[in-house]
């Protein structure tokens, strides 16, 4: 063999197996969820300037699964209702969660977007990779018309954030995802004797949850903006028991917490 072609061989060799030891290394599964029974969590969450509280409980604990309970019940900030409403599991460094998100418009009835083993983070995901999705469809009477509601649920891994100040306290290497929740909403509609698919509420991310996860400590501020604007269908004689437009903020971060 000349001495080029050994060089170039032994390049290759050194190559395939760098390529084995990057296929074979063990993803990171860093516990940024502390799941030991009786482990606690305190919030203070506010909506619209005004502030409640939030108490999480370790209830049950199963291997890797476990279950949270709310003081008070319900729970007041809607990301300690999405982790209270099911089952938790911590996977090859992934936060699964079955459950229910609940979806709400003013002047509609209330209705749950079920969620099953989605992850809520992965630590091994690259920044904006989308992590789950499902998507469903509910119907809805109000005053006389069938309002059709489209939605996607889905949660996003974004770029680790560097630090982070929570009510005073410093976090560092903190984990941060997004459950983000895009809605449409038609209605078939008479008009002059023929019926016609009306655009009630175009393409929207209605509801954008922002996490942020810390190693050892678990959920420690959770952003939420519920959104939405309605199309202008008042030339058709439509009139619906629904503001054309809402925003709503909350913002629920960690005050203190146990972890046994």
């Amino acid at each position: 063999m000349s001495k080029l072609n050994y060089l170039l061989a032994t390049a290759l060799l050194f190559i395939i197996a760098s390529c084995s030891s990057d296929d074979e290394s063990p993803r990171t599964d860093f516990d940024y969820f502390p799941s030991s029974l009786n482990s606690s969590w305190n919030y203070d969450v506010t909506t619209d300037g005004v502030v409640s509280q939030d108490v999480l409980t370790i209830s049950n604990e199963t291997g890797s699964s476990f279950t949270l309970q709310s003081n008070p019940d319900p729970a007041n900030g809607l990301m300690s209702t999405i982790l209270t409403s099911g089952t938790l599991t911590k996977e090859s460094g992934r936060l699964l969660g079955s459950g229910n998100l609940n979806l709400s418009f003013q002047g509609l009835n209330d209705f749950d977007i079920s969620i099953n083993n989605a992850p809520l983070y992965d630590q091994n995901a690259g920044a904006n990779q989308e992590l789950f999705s499902t998507t469903g469809m509910t119907t809805q009477p109000v005053q006389g018309y069938d309002l059709n509601i489209v939605y996607t649920a889905r949660t996003v891994q974004q770029s680790d954030v560097t630090s982070l100040q929570v009510n005073g306290s410093n976090y560092s290497d903190v984990l941060y995802s997004q459950l983000i929740v895009n809605a449409t909403i038609t209605s078939d509609v008479q008009v002059a004797g023929f019926t016609t698919t009306v655009p009630v509420m175009n393409a929207q991310d209605v509801i954008v949850i922002d996490n942020y996860w810390v190693e050892n400590v678990g959920l420690i501020k959770s952003d939420v903006v519920f959104t939405y604007q309605l199309e202008d269908f008042s030339s058709l004689g439509v009139n619906l028991p629904i503001p054309s437009t809402d925003r709503i903020e909350s913002n629920q971060e960690l005050t203190a917490y146990t972890i046994n």
